[in-house]
């Protein structure tokens, strides 16, 4: 074999047959240019969910917390079917499902190691949210993440990072084996909102949408942000020559005559412009605000085939209001 024969040998095993992820990728890390402005936007500060940051040192103290949430989901045994061995083969089979979501085939994870992630993370959400719902487990003095407020802060932000995300139907999965028959309980989906509720830009409570499917938590609150609302476009409109134009400034458009009023706050991305009148809902601003449309603005742009109606959005708000500058893109 000469050199040349020997080096298109070598080129050849590397070549990889199959795109770098599946078609049901939905959980990416962020491109560094997406945080150039401001380093570690996109990472977690006290708790790691999936693979993409774990076994971080930093986020090491937080392991102790969710092995003790699971055993408590445990000691508890709401159902027959509650039981480490039970959970461990129900996701187990769903490992090769669950390992398509993310946007890195080579997750440095074997099977035991990775069935085992998936768990202990899911349960430690789960119980999460049945605590922060129901008070199960004694009171919040008795819990030290109920009782130290930046700690139930930060957790509220780390579980909506589009890097620290585990599949939904991992999280239902094991949802539907720790209810208990014999008593009413909310969905995960009115769960998981309950506990962001102090998170959304809405004025109103926000609801799961029926109609669209949920991929993971981050997922769940862009579609009860756009449920109502259907594929608009707002940051800009497209001239007759086929150029598109930025919305003007709000002074702008007061200058030339344009009447702002209050929209309906259910539809927040409904922002309608008719006869010289701007309709906008209402915004809510927290102090999580920015956090939650830069999480929302990845999320969009790392997936190729969802609509950016969050993007345009934050687009025009960015543009157009002058005194409210909700991203650092």
């Amino acid at each position: 074999m000469d050199v040349d024969e020997a080096l298109a040998s070598s080129i050849e095993a590397k070549l990889h047959p199959k795109p770098p992820f599946s078609s049901r990728a939905c959980i990416f890390r962020v491109p560094h240019i997406f945080s150039r402005q401001r380093d570690g936007a996109f990472a977690p500060n006290i708790v790691s969910i999936g693979p993409f940051h774990h076994g971080h040192e930093n986020l090491k103290n937080m392991e102790k917390y969710k092995l003790w949430y699971l055993h408590g989901l445990l000691s508890r045994t709401p159902t027959p079917q509650t039981s480490l061995k039970i959970f461990t083969k129900a996701i187990r089979q769903l490992e090769e499902r669950a390992r398509e979501c993310y946007a890195e085939q080579l997750i440095n994870l074997d099977t035991d190691e990775f069935v085992e992630m998936m768990l202990v993370d899911g349960c430690f959400i789960i119980e999460l949210f049945r605590k922060k719902a129901n008070s199960i487990g004694g009171g919040q003095r008795d819990d030290p993440i109920s009782s130290t407020p930046w700690m139930d802060t930060y957790l509220r932000v780390d579980l909506m990072l589009l890097e620290n995300q585990i599949p939904w139907f991992v999280l239902e999965y094991l949802f539907n084996l720790t209810v208990s028959p014999l008593q009413s309980s909310p969905s995960l989906a009115e769960l998981a909102l309950g506990f962001f509720n102090t998170l959304m830009p809405m004025t109103v409570p926000a609801k799961a949408s029926s109609r669209l499917e949920t991929k993971h938590l981050l997922d769940l609150l862009r579609n009860s942000i756009i449920s109502v609302t259907t594929d608009i476009e707002v940051s800009q409109v497209t001239l007759e020559n086929g150029h598109r134009e930025l919305i003007p400034k709000v002074t702008d458009l007061v200058e030339a005559g344009v009447k702002f009023r209050k929209g309906n706050p259910k539809e927040i991305l409904n922002i309608r412009f008719e006869d010289g009148v701007m309709e906008i809902p209402p915004l809510l601003i927290r102090g999580s605000t920015e956090c939650l449309f830069r999480s929302l603005i990845a999320y969009e742009q790392c997936s190729s085939l969802m609509p950016s109606q969050i993007t345009s959005y934050v687009m025009l708000l960015n543009v157009s209001l002058t005194h409210q500058k909700m991203c650092n893109y």
